[in-house]
């Protein structure tokens, strides 16, 4: 997720240079027939896209303990419908991107700045139905949420931490996606 996160910055044209050389392994010769560059600019282009993904990785808490203290303030905060409380967990510029699918209703946009994303964090909370369950599970190696309801998953949000706070909430709707998640949790 952060992967596509630093790519959904980079503009178009570095973007498709980036996964056509970088991931594809396409030489530059035909990246440059895809993208009507030269291959000089697409080298430059590559270079340049590299140094943008590299630099938008966060630095992480190393510590676990840590992140489990936050996602579980996180929680608290969100569960108690207090924005102020779950502010202060968050970074300035933490974004919130949400994927639904073509079945499921997400944000289309990414929700960006510590008082829009605690706003809905706590709104969506405020809706949580009664036979709704909320439980901490691995996402990727790290902390993260699946929120149940009727026993079936319905979201499965995991983060990331900078600064000794959270930068970056992910939720995953799609329920083709929340499927291979529950096979993947059986095994």
């Amino acid at each position: 997720l952060g992967f596509l996160t630093a790519l959904d910055r980079l503009d178009p044209v570095d973007r498709a240079v980036f996964l056509l050389r970088d991931v594809f392994d396409l030489p530059y010769d035909q990246v440059a027939g895809a993208v009507d560059r030269t291959e000089t600019a697409c080298r430059q282009i590559a270079s340049r896209a590299r140094r943008r993904v590299r630099q938008d990785r966060p630095a992480r808490i190393d510590s676990p303990p840590r992140r489990r203290e936050l996602l579980d303030s996180f929680l608290t905060a969100v569960l108690s419908g207090d924005p102020a409380e779950l502010q202060d967990l968050l970074t300035e510029d933490v974004v919130h991107i949400s994927d639904g699918g073509a079945e499921r209703h997400a944000a289309r946009r990414p929700i960006v700045g510590r008082d829009r994303v605690a706003r809905f964090f706590c709104n969506i909370a405020a809706r949580l139905p009664d036979d709704g369950r909320i439980e901490l599970v691995g996402v990727n190696g790290a902390p993260g949420v699946l929120v149940s309801v009727a026993g079936q998953p319905n979201i499965v949000v995991s983060f990331e931490f900078r600064d000794d706070r959270i930068s970056a909430v992910h939720a995953v709707l799609n329920p083709g996606k929340l499927a291979a998640a529950q096979e993947a949790r059986r095994r």
